[in-house]
């Protein structure tokens, strides 16, 4: 028997098995459904942090490669509350770096223009919380990029 199971493991292919599963606790479960929603802190590595803090601040200021040669036309960010970005353009070049990290307020299904946006929204471990706390049948229907410099009110909050 035991050298049909070596056989029979070397002949299967590699599995791609998990060894960092996020375990939810019981009481996180209990807080989610007596709270209606959760914290999960450390649920992603610091570098994952990193990646998508650079990621976000060379969106913010026109450096990604699928921003070359896409610049936004002028608008009134005073008058628009803000922009969604479905073409991935640049900030106008005139604007210096703190004006264009102010120049965005939110941008919507980055997932279906950046592969990074769709690797963190079925990131495994956010998933393993997901599964617990609604069921197996996750649908990610869309992603949205909130950014909230300093001083500025955040999302759907009137700046004043």
């Amino acid at each position: 028997m035991a050298t049909v199971t070596a056989l029979r493991t070397k002949s299967l292919p590699e599995l791609n098995v998990r060894t960092d599963r996020y375990q939810v606790s019981v009481e996180e479960y209990a807080r989610f459904k007596r709270d209606g929603f959760l914290i999960v802190r450390n649920l992603v590595s610091p570098e994952d942090i990193i990646e998508l803090r650079q990621h976000t601040e060379d969106l913010m200021q026109g450096k990604l490669p699928e921003q070359q040669g896409r610049q936004m036309a002028h608008r009134d960010s005073s008058k628009d509350g803000g922009v969604t970005v479905q073409g991935l353009e640049s900030p106008p070049d005139h604007l210096s770096p703190e004006e264009k990290a102010q120049f965005f307020l939110r941008i919507h299904m980055l997932h279906r223009k950046l592969e990074l946006h769709e690797r963190y929204m079925l990131h495994p471990r956010v998933l393993d919380v997901l599964e617990v706390l609604i069921g197996p049948d996750v649908l990610a229907l869309q992603t949205m990029l909130f950014l909230k410099p300093p001083g500025q009110a955040g999302a759907g909050l009137a700046s004043g």
